[in-house]
């Protein structure tokens, strides 16, 4: 999907992602679990990640 784009757009999405899930999901936050998973459900679905889309959305509407 994005191979169109070159190796280093890659390496800097990737480095911004874990930058992200490093402050975001691993600390504590003003966020609840579910809103996480939810928030994770709708980036999968941008990405058109469908594997990890049915897994966030089912653990968000299994813990609401």
């Amino acid at each position: 999907m994005f191979s169109k784009y070159g190796k280093d757009f890659i390496k800097r999405v990737g480095e911004h992602y874990q930058l992200f899930h490093r402050h975001f999901i691993h600390t504590e936050a003003m966020l609840s679990d579910v809103e996480k998973e939810m928030i994770a459900a709708y980036l999968s679905q941008l990405n058109v990640a469908n594997y990890c889309y049915s897994g966030h959305s089912k653990v968000a509407t299994i813990w609401e």
